[in-house]
């Protein structure tokens, strides 16, 4: 088992116990790309695939409504890691979902 796994298998199980620097491990793991969020205590993930944004503050623990909503958006389970490369990565993070954060624009 890799660390990257090790993260997520964490971050699915205790999603109260997890701190900016594992979050920021496993986003960049699955291929988010870090932006700084402006203000210095938030910072921003874009996922060039699927287009998701996350904003993430940078603190220690992080809140579990923040590791919720990202192990919904990228669909964490522990079932899906059994390596195989992350099953390909998600399955290409979910085939490209949509989301209405992706883009800052809400489908009409």
């Amino acid at each position: 088992m890799d660390k990257l796994e090790k993260r997520i298998r964490k971050l699915v199980s205790q999603p109260n116990d997890v701190d900016y620097d594992e979050l920021r491990y496993v986003l960049l793991g699955i291929g988010c790309v870090e932006r700084n969020g402006g203000k210095g205590s938030h910072m921003v993930f874009f996922h060039r695939k699927t287009k998701i944004v996350i904003t993430v503050p940078i603190q220690k623990p992080l809140k579990r409504a923040y590791i919720i909503q990202i192990i919904k958006l990228f669909g964490l389970k522990e079932s899906t890691i059994n390596n195989e490369k992350l099953r390909l990565c998600f399955s290409q993070i979910r085939e490209s979902m949509f989301h209405p954060w992706s883009t800052g624009h809400e489908a009409s």
